[in-house]
C-alpha cells in the first residue's frame, strides 16, 4: 500500500506566512479574505512529485493520497475519491488542543489561529469543497471521529435540496475572542 499525505507536498510554514501575511495583517483583529485556491498551499512541483511516485509503483499497489487538497494534488490519477470534512466549530475546539492553522509550522496564540482560519484556511477550503463537489463520491463527516457518517453524494445532494425547500436555524457557537467574552487579544 502507497499512503501519500498531502502534508509532504505543502509549501514551509514560512513560506505560506509570507504568502499569505498580506491577509492575516499584524491587526489583532482585522485581515483581508483572500481570493487563492487551494493550490497556493503546495509546493510548485506538488502534482508532478506524487505523480512520479504514484507511477513508481504502478499496477504493484493500492495508493491512498488523504488530507486537505488530496483531490488537486491527485489530479486525474483517482479511482475512488472520499472527502472528508470536519465544521469550523470541531477545528476552532481542535485548535485550543494545539491543532496548527493547515500548512503552518507555528501559531503565535489562539487569535492568530482563528485570523488564519477566517481569512485565509475557510476562504480557500470552502471555495475548493464547491468545485469539486460534484466528483465526490462519498462526504464522510468526520466531527465525532471515532463514530464517522458517511453518506454517498447523491445522498448528501438531496439533503442539501430538502434542506434548502425550508427556512432553517443554525446551531450558534460562541468563540471568545477580541470582540468580548474574555479571549486574550
Amino acid at each position: 500500500m502507497n499512503v501519500q499525505s498531502t502534508a509532504g507536498y505543502l509549501k514551509s510554514g514560512e513560506t505560506l506566512r509570507e504568502q499569505f501575511d498580506r491577509n492575516i495583517t499584524e491587526n489583532r483583529a482585522f485581515g483581508y479574505v483572500t481570493e487563492a485556491g487551494i493550490e497556493a498551499y503546495f509546493a510548485s512541483d506538488a502534482r508532478v512529485t506524487l505523480a512520479n511516485r504514484l507511477e513508481e509503483l504502478s499496477g504493484k499497489t493500492a495508493a491512498i493520497v488523504f488530507g486537505p487538497g488530496a483531490y488537486w494534488l491527485a489530479g486525474e490519477r483517482r479511482d475512488a475519491f472520499l472527502f472528508l470534512d470536519v465544521s469550523r466549530e470541531y477545528q476552532q475546539i481542535q485548535h485550543k488542543k494545539q491543532l496548527l492553522n493547515f500548512g503552518m509550522s507555528w501559531n503565535r496564540d489562539s487569535v492568530e489561529k482563528y485570523k488564519i482560519s477566517y481569512f485565509v484556511e475557510w476562504p480557500i477550503l470552502e471555495n475548493y469543497r464547491k468545485c469539486i463537489f460534484q466528483d465526490i463520491g462519498f462526504y464522510v463527516d468526520m466531527n465525532n471521529p471515532e463514530v464517522p457518517v458517511f453518506s454517498a453524494i447523491q445522498g448528501m445532494a438531496e439533503m442539501i435540496r430538502n434542506v434548502a425547500q425550508s427556512p432553517l436555524r443554525v446551531k450558534p457557537f460562541f468563540a471568545p475572542g477580541v470582540w468580548g467574552g474574555g479571549g486574550n487579544i
